[in-house]
């Protein structure tokens, strides 16, 4: 049994060497790869059937890890075992005539002992880049097509879940992922099922009440209003949380991801827009943005909390936009040409609660120099930093010369004290050649030091200011 008590903090695993062998309840024999991701409780390794051999890196499994006395990986199980058996998806998505239900399969599950502590394992398929390194790598706006297009996989793998009385309750890029194979890239699937909870628990909705201390459950700027209210998750929360993630990627930030460790005002800020659509979308976007996307929020929004959502009017929205923008539904999802230089590490399962914009996202020009402008990437988008004047350039025969030096210019440029007094007898010599009288002047030493910066004309030295104080004093006697 998962322990009790969801504040309590997660166990991590220890590391398991690559090509241990585990075996699941059925006898079947697995061999683990190396890890490609670390989640909030467990670890994340390729697999394969293969045990006598070495796991490659294209096997089309993987295992998910924990220590036994973890909660999610076990909720997780006991999702699979009860909702999404094989045959059960199969039968579903026959039922309903669909190409493809983004809910992953179950391979195997099972117990392991390593070094004395015992693991909970789970045997699930390979896919592809998770839609965050996408989102990340298209400069964190998707166009509205390609939103569209996604949010249609997942309300038909919502309302399977929702059909077989659960409600996942953690809708986000980092959970939804690409198929691994080429022919899947135009497949999105709906993944970790930690927080998945039974609305349903014996064919009964549950009853709406408030447990302050249960409060906030979910990904901050995603979970439902009942979430953070400490309600037990329904299915209208669903379809808020997967309109929340379709204004992120349409508008790039939400309102309140400014305050994001400010749970209290994370949900006043939800609850304060859910009655007022109209000015949640004028917050989000300066300018134009599509009615569909009014129209879903404004129906995730009126649901009753025991409600069913209407899936075929959300569809019909998602449908209407793709035609508009041209766009085949079941086609290659269309994510730009831009490579993911700023995607989390491979195989993260993982976003990040609050997100700082890392040194490549936004990395400040270095001291003393103009910044550059960015150069576009692949798909010609630009960089968000403003962009300085542009600089003349000069031909060959003339040099760019710099229109004001900087400190660090100037000490390249200061003469030595020798030079100097060879420039002072020059000029004295030139001006008895020309007949003009210079007052005679000795030249002092000047002691330089490249390093150092030359003091301000105005500043006077303590002994000069306490000899001009004594004479002041005299005078005044």
């Amino acid at each position: 049994m998962p322990p009790k008590g969801r504040k309590k903090a997660y166990k991590l695993p220890d590391p398991l060497p690559e090509g241990d062998v585990l075996q699941d309840v059925r006898k079947k024999e697995w061999r683990l790869g190396k890890p490609i991701g670390q989640g909030g409780f467990g670890m994340i390794y390729k697999a394969s059937e293969n045990t006598s051999g070495k796991t490659k890196s294209d096997g089309t499994y993987v295992i998910k890890i924990e220590p036994h006395e973890n909660g999610p990986l076990y909720t997780e199980l006991h999702f699979y075992q009860r909702a999404a058996q094989v045959d059960q998806v199969a039968k579903w998505q026959k039922e309903h005539k669909l190409s493809h239900l983004g809910v992953p399969k179950l391979f195997g599950f099972g117990s392991h002992d390593s070094d004395g502590t015992k693991y909970r394992f789970l045997v699930m398929p390979l896919f592809g880049e998770d839609i965050w390194k996408k989102y990340l790598a298209c400069n964190k706006k998707f166009t509205p097509g390609l939103v569209f297009a996604l949010a249609i996989q997942i309300l038909d793998s919502l309302e399977y879940l929702h059909e077989m009385n659960y409600v996942h309750a953690d809708i986000k890029s980092a959970n939804l992922l690409l198929g691994f194979s080429p022919k899947d890239k135009n497949k999105v699937f709906l993944a970790d099922y930690g927080l998945v909870n039974r609305y349903k628990p014996d064919d009964k909705h549950r009853k709406y009440e408030e447990f302050p201390k249960k409060g906030h459950n979910g990904t901050p700027e995603f979970t439902s209003i009942d979430a953070h209210l400490g309600v037990s998750p329904s299915r209208r929360g669903d379809i808020q949380i997967l309109g929340y993630v379709m204004l992120q990627w349409l508008c790039t930030t939400l309102p309140w991801e400014d305050k994001l460790t400010d749970l209290n005002y994370v949900m006043n800020q939800k609850i304060k827009y859910s009655k007022d659509i109209s000015g949640l979308l004028k917050t989000c976007f300066s300018s134009s943005y599509p009615n569909e996307l009014k129209t879903f929020l404004d129906h995730a929004f009126k649901l009753k909390y025991d409600e069913e959502p209407d899936y075929n009017k959300l569809r019909a929205l998602c449908r209407t936009v793709l035609k508009r923008e041209g766009i085949k539904e079941g086609s290659v999802f269309d994510f730009g040409s831009q490579s993911p230089t700023d995607a989390v590490p491979n195989g993260s399962p993982v976003q990040s609660k609050k997100r700082k914009a890392t040194s490549k996202e936004r990395e400040p020009a270095p001291k003393g120099k103009m910044a550059k402008a960015d150069k576009p990437g692949p798909s010609g988008a630009a960089s968000p930093r403003a962009a300085p004047p542009k600089k003349r350039t000069a031909s060959a025969k003339e040099p760019v010369k710099s229109p004001v030096r900087s400190p660090l210019q100037i000490k390249h440029i200061v003469t030595t004290p020798g030079a100097l007094q060879k420039k002072a007898s020059r000029a004295k010599k030139a001006a008895k050649t020309n007949g003009v009288s210079t007052p005679s002047r000795r030249i002092r030493k000047i002691k330089t030091k490249p390093s150092r910066m030359v003091a301000s004309s105005t500043q006077t030295t303590p002994g000069l200011e306490r000899r001009a104080s004594k004479r002041l004093k005299l005078t005044l006697m």
